[in-house]
């Protein structure tokens, strides 16, 4: 090979880099018309951009950019026209990222995700928090100081946010937002979500937009909650939690008549019984409606407010009414579950008899209260609700008190709702006794059989949970419960849908086997039955 000199090499390199790059050129340009042929690179770049905003929301993090940048010149053009997409920002994001990201949205609406915990956020998403106009979606937590310095800047109009969220990590026990919420500052406000911290409202403007309220741990000032509900007519969901303390419960309000929210579909209290009974007595509640109260009480008294406040607010709903003119019973309690060791709970779950949605209600008996107690509270809560239908009994407990809390309930109409029972010794024994004394339908309600009438002309499932089936209780011996199911059956009664068993014992094959001829199913699990050669 001939010698070149320094600057014959050189010229040489430029000659071949030349070629290099007029090749990748000419590759790269075969490559686009290669993708132009693809039907993806033939749809308008508006829907290109659409697409591009789908996958944004679908993927986490920031894999996305990826996926739409760095792919083709067209898709990188396209994703950097179009500002929305570069619109959420959140501090899981580094720095220079939400710098770019800040720049490329333009003045686009924003929706900004901050956890902050020691120190405020990435100057970029401080920067965009000062910008309160372009606002969308925020989601704030954090510390109250600190949160408090983010929501600085929104003194005036925030015409585009539609949700804000905020959780203060500790208490708050100071004003965190700086303005109060009016209809004039958040007029498209849709969702509001705050722990922690109470936001202030003006009591004259109507939030006709919010449709989602949620606040925890304080209350507008002076108790005056009713007020700001009777402005959100379009309110569906509303989660309250009210101090437990009886002496911090306040509702003034310049309201005279109850508040109708008849838009609302969920609604979730916590709190005393006391407040949460003033709070529904001035409410009226549509139907249908999911509830679910959680509170707590220490008396009677307490407790049957909370009840009588409950049946006024949504069994009296003027609304109610004029779908069923006619008074009728209402299924409200689906479930009854008494368990007898104080600290006691009383849950009744239920629903009304045109929808699944449930109602949920925890008692707490303070430790020191005594049984009979609860046994009054039980027959208190059943003559406050003459329509309580309730269709499944679960019987848990002690002899004694509890036992009378059972035979009350049983031996009252509405008793005949029940569709399903479950039991456990000792209170299977009393069961089993008190339907052998009437197998259903072959009497009426209120014989002269007293109190002893079991009518449960709708029963269809019968679960035993640890129960021994043995000989030194006769009603507990299988052929008992065989005979019991045989009578029902000559009376006319309806074969049961489900015969449970769950670790029940001292039952045999072939009597198992002679059960599952007359119900649909025979439900068993647990230990095996004894084999009939054993003795």
């Amino acid at each position: 090979m001939e010698r070149l000199s320094n600057v014959e090499r050189e010229a040489a390199y430029q000659r071949l880099d030349a070629q290099i790059f007029a090749l990748e050129r000419q590759i790269l340009e075969l490559k686009r018309k290669r993708n132009e042929l693809a039907y993806i690179s033939r749809l308008p770049p508006e829907l290109m951009a659409s697409i591009f905003k789908q996958y944004r929301h679908s993927t986490t993090g920031i894999r996305w950019i990826k996926g739409t940048t760095h792919v083709c010149r067209l898709w990188r053009q396209i994703a950097l026209d179009c500002p929305p997409l570069w619109s959420h920002m959140g501090t899981s994001m580094k720095s220079d990222c939400l710098e770019a990201m800040l720049d490329r949205s333009k003045q686009s609406a924003l929706r900004i995700d901050v956890r902050v915990t020691t120190r405020l956020p990435p100057a970029p998403v401080v920067e965009a928090l000062k910008q309160p106009s372009r606002l969308r979606e925020v989601r704030l937590q954090g510390p109250p100081i600190l949160l408090s310095k983010l929501v600085a800047p929104w003194s005036g109009p925030m015409p585009a946010l539609k949700s804000l969220h905020v959780r203060a990590s500790d208490e708050a026990h100071f004003p965190i937002f700086p303005t109060q919420f009016t209809r004039d500052t958040f007029p498209r406000l849709g969702i509001l979500d705050v722990v922690g911290c109470g936001p202030m409202f003006r009591f004259d403007s109507s939030f006709v937009g919010l449709t989602r309220l949620r606040i925890t741990s304080e209350l507008p000032p002076d108790g005056r909650i009713l007020d700001a509900l009777s402005n959100m007519t379009g309110l569906v969901e509303l989660d309250l939690e009210l101090p437990f303390s009886e002496m911090d419960m306040t509702f003034s309000s310049t309201v005279s008549t109850p508040v109708a929210l008849s838009s609302l579909q969920t609604l979730v209290l916590k709190g005393s019984c006391r407040g949460c009974a003033d709070l529904l007595a001035n409410l009226r509640l549509p139907m249908p409606l999911g509830m679910t109260i959680d509170c707590e009480g220490d008396n009677e008294r307490a407790v049957s407010s909370l009840y009588s406040a409950l049946a006024s607010s949504w069994w009296s709903n003027p609304v109610v009414r004029s779908i069923h003119p006619k008074p009728r019973p209402m299924r409200l309690f689906d479930r009854l579950s008494v368990l007898g060791d104080y600290p006691t709970e009383i849950e009744l779950s239920g629903s009304s008899h045109c929808t699944r949605n449930f109602f949920d209600f925890t008692f707490s008996l303070s430790p020191g209260q005594q049984p009979s107690t609860l046994s009054r509270l039980v027959r208190r809560i059943m003559s406050i609700l003459d329509f309580v239908g309730p269709r499944t009994l679960e019987m848990r407990g002690e002899i004694g008190p509890d036992l009378e809390n059972y035979r009350y309930f049983l031996t009252r109409r509405h008793a005949t709702s029940l569709e399903s029972v479950t039991t456990d010794d000792p209170f299977a024994r009393y069961f089993i006794t008190y339907l052998k004394t009437d197998p259903t339908l072959r009497s009426p309600y209120g014989d002269a059989q007293g109190d002893q009438q079991l009518y449960l002309p709708n029963l269809k499932t019968l679960r035993f949970d640890n129960v021994w089936f043995d000989d030194d209780y006769p009603p507990l011996r299988a052929e008992s419960l065989i005979d019991l199911l045989e009578r029902r059956l000559g009376v006319g009664g309806k074969r049961l849908d489900v015969l449970g068993f769950r670790y029940c014992h001292a039952m045999q094959v072939s009597e198992v086997e002679a059960l599952r001829g007359m119900v649909e199913e025979v439900e068993w699990f647990g230990p095996a039955p004894d084999s009939d050669d054993e003795d």
